[in-house]
């Protein structure tokens, strides 16, 4: 019985190395809906769909100032909300 959750965690983690295997294999292949759109846009592009609007997504273009407003919004939406539900000590 002693040996039950060695071969589980064993089994577990022979599942993870499977999964990212398939994972590698999945991508390093484009869609071959992503082909297509491609094809009928004029050229062929190296990354992914879900790649290219992810780029977009995190590494877009903005003024320095928006960033900027961004961050200092997030510092006192935060604050805000430390002073309006302060944390509590459990009792005890």
């Amino acid at each position: 019985m002693r040996l039950l959750p060695l071969s589980l965690m064993e089994s577990a983690e022979e599942g993870l190395y499977q999964r990212r295997a398939l994972q590698v294999r999945c991508v390093e292949q484009a869609c071959p809906l992503t082909v297509w759109e491609d094809l009928l846009r004029g050229g062929t592009r190296t990354e992914s769909f879900i790649g290219r609007w992810l780029q977009r997504l995190l590494f877009y273009q903005a003024p320095e100032w928006v960033f900027t407003a961004a961050y200092l919004a997030w510092a006192a939406a935060s604050a805000a909300t430390l002073a309006l539900v302060p944390p509590r000590r459990k009792a005890g």
